[in-house]
């Protein structure tokens, strides 16, 4: 299996090519949708108490934040890759 974390190429096992870069992809969109979602727990919400955690539902709410452009940024990534996936493909991580 491809190491995404060091891009080790050496330790790949895939019956073929297309099946390699099909695993590939989705492992690099797992990657990035984790990475995206960390970034956005560790924002601070309006009204919550600083010690605690609030779950985010994209998509599903909407939560009043501090003004980030980073923020935005990450949710645009996130729904982006959303749409993409559902889209093109008929299964999930």
């Amino acid at each position: 299996m491809l190491k995404t974390d060091t891009q080790d190429w050496s330790y790949v096992h895939a019956p073929s090519i297309t099946n390699f870069l099909t695993e590939y992809q989705w492992a690099l969109r797992e990657k990035l949708v984790y990475s995206s979602i960390k970034l956005l727990k560790s924002y601070r919400l309006k009204g919550f108490p600083q010690k605690e955690t609030v779950p985010l539902l994209l998509g599903l709410c909407s939560l009043e934040i501090e003004d980030s452009s980073e923020l935005k940024e990450t949710i645009e990534v996130l729904e982006d890759l959303l749409e993409r996936t559902f889209s093109q493909s008929t299964h999930w991580f």
